[in-house]
């Protein structure tokens, strides 16, 4: 077997290992800061997606050849720290926790966002695994699937969500603003 493809799998196995661990010792450590905030703001809208930085339901998935509007919130798999980056072609956002698929299993998609009037437009630009923590904005950029580049490197704020591969379940919806 390959030294890297070794390293990747017991870089796996030991954050699924550690997860577990905090979960059953310290449950605390291994909830979303941001989560606990939102839920102690007064006057704050209770609903199972308040951990979302925009309304889910508003995502007008046009771009991207694929439909996730179904896919339902999982609190399993958190996102946070989006960064979208036009000239350096490039997005960056950080896990908070993990789905669990396996660490290199590209099994998720990694869908963009912009704002459009009373809705966000956008869709799926990549595949994406647990080991990721960045993409290319190259697909984007070459029109894929409908993308549209001069609208996407226009706008000045950007939602990212994952949806699992069988459109399912999606992780929180993260914004950020240039």
């Amino acid at each position: 077997m390959d030294l890297n493809k070794l390293l990747k799998k017991l870089e796996n196995k030991l954050k699924k290992f550690v997860n577990k661990l905090l979960a059953k010792y310290l449950p605390e450590a291994t909830q979303d800061t941001s989560e606990q905030e939102s839920s102690s703001t007064p006057n704050q809208p209770d609903s199972s997606s308040n951990m979302d930085e925009a309304d889910f339901s508003k995502f007008d998935f046009c771009w991207g050849g694929f439909r996730g509007g179904g896919a339902k919130l999982d609190e399993k798999a958190i996102i946070k720290n989006l960064n979208v980056n036009i000239e350096g072609n490039k997005m960056t956002y950080s896990w908070a926790r993990l789905w669990g698929m396996e660490f290199t299993e590209a099994g998720a998609l990694a869908c963009l966002f912009i704002p459009e009037g009373n809705k966000w437009i956008g869709g799926k630009f990549e595949w994406i695994s647990e080991s990721r923590t960045n993409r290319s904005l190259g697909n984007i950029k070459e029109g894929y699937n409908g993308w549209s580049w001069s609208k996407f490197s226009a706008s000045k704020k950007f939602a990212f969500v994952i949806i699992s591969g069988d459109g399912k379940k999606r992780t929180n919806v993260i914004v950020c603003s240039k």
